[in-house]
């Protein structure tokens, strides 16, 4: 018993040790996530492996407002505006596979590079998670210009419709 007591005095009259590297909790500069300027905003949501999902406004794939990889023996990269939603597999060496569902209807297989970054803002952060540990990408609006102007509407060709004339 007086050794229990003893214990609970040396516990609670001690101070605490101190905090070394609060890791995650601010001050690590090498954990800050800066989320890269795109020249048009979209919003996605991101579920990860996990099945948890993320949304995010300002989405690019490493600063970019596209998905880019290997279609057959050649290169792609496949706009925002043309994707409703990405779901990827792992894949072999490093890749993994991206089906990509077209706002068409149209689904796309091409693979992508693991290591690349997703970038986005939450309402309480900046968020980034590479592709390795994504499942699913929903694009979920955009494109907004950084000016503020929502981008025209494109015709089924691809080519910005063209702003009416306003009267001198």
């Amino acid at each position: 018993m007086i050794e229990t007591v003893a214990l609970c005095a040396l516990l609670f009259s001690s101070p605490p040790p101190p905090l070394a590297n609060m890791g995650g909790l601010g001050g690590d500069d090498d954990k800050r996530v800066d989320v890269p300027v795109a020249p048009e905003i979209f919003q996605a949501t991101v579920t990860d492996v996990t099945l948890t999902d993320t949304p995010l406004d300002e989405f690019s794939v490493d600063g970019y407002t596209h998905v880019a990889g290997s279609l057959g023996a050649g290169t792609i990269a496949i706009r925002f505006e043309e994707i409703a939603r990405v779901d990827l597999e792992p894949g072999e060496k490093g890749k993994s596979v991206a089906l990509i569902t077209l706002k068409n209807g149209q689904v796309k297989k091409i693979v992508v590079d693991n290591k690349v970054p997703l970038y986005g803002k939450t309402g309480f952060g900046n968020f980034r998670i590479l592709v390795k540990d994504v499942k699913r990408v929903v694009i979920t609006g955009g494109p907004i210009k950084r000016n503020g102007d929502k981008e025209k509407p494109r015709t089924a060709g691809g080519a910005a419709t063209p702003a009416p004339k306003s009267a001198p």
